[in-house]
């Protein structure tokens, strides 16, 4: 089974390229979940706040959500935040206790200029509202985000990539993951 897991900052493209990443694997490689954080965290646990206890929990939440989708056979694709590295290895750990699953680490990266535009900030406007002080604890900004380590984790910088570049380079990096696991 396949497991791709979205991590960056907000309004770098994590939910956008999920959704259609999961639409092409249904395609081409069978059933296949979304977990959107922001989605989950609202209908399954909507009194976590921000503090760090409860971004981790989230985390390891939709970790043990991917893992139990997983075992029944079907490929999930997850968009998250996460903005810790030990909390994002741990649940990325649980993710490849079967060793048949390929697991992909993406880390979504954009300027400033980009996460702040209004194609990107335009629904939510967390970084208008940050600006304006309504918002505190953006992720980025004045709370803390963990990337990922070079080895850990493929980036791509959505800047100036449409969401099929953005695809093609996630394809890209899978092969090589696929590649890697069949020659161990």
């Amino acid at each position: 089974m396949l497991a791709l897991f979205l991590t960056g900052v907000p309004n770098a493209g994590k939910t956008t390229l999920g959704a259609y990443l999961t639409k092409q694997l249904n395609a081409w490689q069978g059933p296949t979940s979304f977990l959107d954080a922001d989605v989950v965290r609202k209908q399954w646990w909507p009194g976590l706040g921000l503090s760090a206890q409860d971004r981790r929990q989230n985390v390891v939440s939709l970790g043990m959500i991917a893992s139990a989708i997983l075992m029944a056979r079907t490929n999930v694709v997850v968009a998250c935040i996460a903005p810790y590295r030990e909390t994002r290895n741990a649940v990325l750990d649980m993710l490849r206790c079967d060793g048949d699953n390929d697991v992909l680490q993406v880390c979504l990266t954009a300027n400033v200029d980009a996460l702040r535009s209004s194609q990107r900030d335009g629904i939510k406007r967390l970084y208008a509202r940050y600006d304006l002080g309504e918002v505190v604890g953006l992720t980025g900004m004045d709370a803390i985000y963990e990337p990922p380590e070079p080895h850990e984790a493929a980036f791509i910088d959505t800047t100036n990539l449409s969401l099929d570049e953005t695809a093609d380079c996630v394809w890209e990096d899978l092969a090589k993951v696929i590649l890697h696991n069949t020659q161990n």
